[in-house]
């Protein structure tokens, strides 16, 4: 695992999903990241957004809806997702690209689809907000 210290303006200039809308950035200086992070949910992280698919909007914190574009840094958090007739996601076992799975900002690893709506957007795992600051 690596740390790496992060500016308060790019925090600041990513769009904080409803989620995670109680974490406090002002508290947030350090990010984790690295292979050998194994992701659980509730993690919250740091993403850009890779690949546009199913959700055009993310829900932010305040519940306003803002559009996604490719290149978007967002923070979201890991969580597992069943949809009935659609998919089901779980959290990855490894750090790295996954899917952002429901509006509201949670991302998971998609694992079966049971029908086929457009796909889910990919995201790219950019670092883990290290916990040991809040």
């Amino acid at each position: 695992m690596k740390i790496s210290s992060i500016k308060q303006e790019r925090l600041f200039s990513a769009k904080i999903s409803y989620t995670p809308r109680n974490l406090k950035l002002e508290s947030v200086t350090t990010l984790l990241y690295g292979d050998d992070i194994i992701p659980n949910v509730g993690d919250i992280f740091l993403a850009r957004v890779t690949q546009l698919g199913q959700h055009h909007e993310l829900e932010l914190a305040r519940g306003r809806r803002s559009a996604l574009r490719i290149g978007n840094e967002i923070i979201v958090c890991y969580g597992n997702c069943y949809v009935p007739d659609q998919f089901e996601a779980q959290v990855p076992n490894h750090f790295g690209a996954c899917n952002l799975v429901a509006s509201s900002g949670i991302a998971a690893q998609l694992n079966h689809r049971y029908s086929s709506p457009k796909t889910t957007y990919f995201i790219n795992i950019r670092d883990t907000i290290n916990w040991n600051n809040i």
